[in-house]
C-alpha cells in the first residue's frame, strides 16, 4: 500500500512537471536512436571534409543516440552521374539525405595542382530554396538565443530566406574587392574617387587615361558583379547592346593591359620583395585580401579597401558554402543544431589549408569568408601567417579593424548558377598573343551570352 501511495505521489509529480512545461532531466528522456545522413562534396582546399568528420564526431558524442552518416559525393563524371541520378529518385521518394552541406561552385580543389569541374547536386539553390526541398527552419534560428546573430553578416544571412522563411544556412560567401595603396595611388595620379565608382565609370577612366591600375580593377569577368540583373530578381536584366558596350571596353582594357601586366596586377608581396609596385588592384574576398593586409601592416603602408560596385551602383556578394535541411528529414531540429555548429565562433578558424601551386594560400576556389565576419579576420589570419611569403609576415597581428570591408552589408547576395560567360568573354582577346583583340563580332557574342544567362547567375 505505501509504495502504491509513493509511485501515485511520483507520478503525480511528474504530470505536474510535464504541465508546467519544467524541463525533465536529460536522463530522464527517452528518444528513439537517430541516424543523420549529410551529404556534401569532396574537398581539400577549404578543409570543409575535416571540419565536418570533427563536427560530426563531437555532436555525436554531446547527443547520445544520435549519429552522423557522411557521404562524399564522387567526383568522377561517369560515377557521379549514376550516383546523383539514384540519390535525386531517392529524394523525389522523400528517402533522400537529411542534410546538405555543399560548395555553389562547380569546380573542386582536389589537391594542390589538380581541378575538377563537376554537375553539382542543385545547380540552383535560389530555385530549390522555392520548390520545397529544404526544410523551413525559421523556428529553430529565430529561437536561437545562443547563436549570436549580431556577429553574422545579415546581408549574406537573408540570402537564406524566401517570404521570411530560413531554407538555408549561407556559411562562407565571397566579393569582389578594391585593394589600393594609398602612397602609390598619390605617385599615380589616381584619386581616391575614381576607385569607388561603379564598373562603369571605372573603365571609361581607364580608357581615357590609358591608366594600367584603373584598368586592372576595372577588369571584370564575373557577370553578377558588373550588372546588377544577373544577379537579383528585382532588376532587369542588361539587353544586347548593354553587354556589347561592355564587352568592348573589356576587349580594350585587356589589350590594353596586355599579359605581363594582367599576370602581375594578383601579386601581394611585391611590397616585400621590392618588384615593381602596382598601386591598386581588385580580388577575390579571400584570395589575397590577408596577404595584401599583412604586407601593408608590415611596411607601414596604407590599404584602402573598397567593395566593387556594379554599373548601377550595387555592391554585390554570393554564396560560396552553405547548409540545408532536406524538407523530408525526420529530425529537423536535431540536424539544425548540427548545421548551427558551423557559425559559432570556434568554427570560423576551422578550415585547414593546402598547397596549392607551390604556395601556401586561401583557396578562392571551395572557400569563401565566414559569415560570421566578427572575429574571422584574427581567426583566419592565425591559421596561415606562418605559411606565407616564407614566413616574412607571420609577426603581423590582424584584426577586424583592419579590414572595414568585411562589414559591407551587401545590396544584392546571390547563389550562383553556372553559365557560359568566362568562355564567351575569353573569345574577346588573344591569350597567346599578349591579349591582342581578337575580331570576333561582338554583337553576336553578346547575343549569345544573353541566351546563356538566367537571373541569379555567375560564370
Amino acid at each position: 500500500m505505501k509504495k502504491d501511495i509513493l509511485r501515485r505521489a511520483f507520478l503525480w509529480v511528474l504530470a505536474v512537471l510535464m504541465l508546467t512545461g519544467i524541463a525533465m532531466p536529460a536522463a530522464l528522456a527517452e528518444e528513439e536512436p537517430c541516424t543523420l545522413w549529410l551529404v556534401t562534396e569532396e574537398s581539400t582546399s577549404d578543409g570543409m571534409n575535416a571540419a565536418i568528420t570533427a563536427e560530426a564526431a563531437q555532436f555525436e558524442e554531446e547527443n547520445p543516440g544520435v549519429s552522423i552518416k557522411i557521404d562524399i559525393l564522387p567526383n568522377q563524371k561517369n560515377e557521379r552521374a549514376e550516383y546523383l541520378e539514384t540519390l535525386r529518385e531517392k529524394m523525389r521518394n522523400g528517402e533522400g539525405p537529411d542534410i546538405f552541406m555543399l560548395p555553389t561552385r562547380t569546380v573542386l580543389a582536389l589537391d594542390g595542382i589538380t581541378y575538377r569541374r563537376i554537375e553539382a547536386l542543385f545547380p540552383d539553390v535560389a530555385h530549390e530554396m522555392e520548390s520545397g526541398t529544404f526544410a523551413d527552419v525559421s523556428s529553430f534560428y529565430d529561437q536561437d538565443t545562443a547563436l549570436d546573430k549580431g556577429a553574422l553578416n545579415q546581408s549574406i544571412m537573408n540570402a537564406g530566406t524566401r517570404d521570411s522563411a530560413r531554407y538555408v544556412l549561407p556559411l562562407r560567401f565571397s566579393a569582389q574587392v578594391i585593394f589600393a595603396f594609398e602612397e602609390l595611388l598619390a605617385d599615380s595620379n589616381i584619386s581616391e574617387a575614381s576607385l569607388t565608382r561603379n564598373i562603369d565609370g571605372m573603365m571609361q577612366i581607364a580608357l581615357d587615361t590609358k591608366n594600367k591600375t584603373l584598368a586592372a580593377c576595372a577588369d571584370v569577368s564575373s557577370m553578377p558583379t558588373v550588372f546588377s540583373g544577373f544577379a537579383s530578381n528585382d532588376i532587369p536584366a542588361p539587353d544586347t547592346q548593354q553587354i556589347a558596350s561592355y564587352m568592348k571596353r573589356y576587349q580594350a582594357l585587356r589589350a590594353m593591359r596586355g599579359a605581363e601586366e594582367i599576370e602581375s596586377s594578383g601579386r601581394f608581396d611585391f611590397l616585400l620583395y621590392h618588384n615593381e609596385p602596382f598601386p591598386a588592384a581588385y580580388n577575390d574576398l579571400l584570395c589575397d585580401g590577408l596577404n595584401f593586409l599583412a604586407a601593408s601592416k608590415k611596411t607601414d603602408a596604407t590599404l584602402l579597401t573598397y567593395p566593387q560596385r556594379t554599373t548601377r551602383g550595387d555592391t554585390v556578394a554570393y554564396v560560396v558554402y552553405y547548409g540545408a535541411v532536406s524538407s523530408s528529414c525526420k529530425a529537423p531540429e536535431t540536424a539544425y543544431e548540427f548545421l548551427r555548429r558551423f557559425l559559432m565562433e570556434d568554427a570560423v578558424g576551422d578550415n585547414e589549408q593546402t598547397l596549392l601551386h607551390g604556395e601556401w594560400r586561401l583557396s578562392p576556389l571551395e572557400n569563401g569568408w565566414p559569415v560570421r565576419t566578427t572575429g574571422s579576420v584574427a581567426a583566419l589570419w592565425e591559421k596561415v601567417a606562418d605559411k606565407l611569403s616564407d614566413g616574412k609576415l607571420k609577426d603581423v597581428q590582424l584584426n577586424d579593424a583592419d579590414f572595414p570591408v568585411m562589414e559591407t552589408q551587401f545590396d544584392i547576395v546571390y547563389f550562383p548558377v553556372r553559365n557560359k560567360a568566362a568562355a564567351i568573354l575569353s573569345q574577346l582577346n588573344d591569350a597567346n598573343n599578349n591579349y591582342a583583340a581578337t575580331d570576333v563580332d561582338i554583337d553576336a557574342l553578346a547575343n549569345d551570352l544573353i541566351a546563356s544567362l538566367a537571373k541569379n547567375t555567375n560564370q
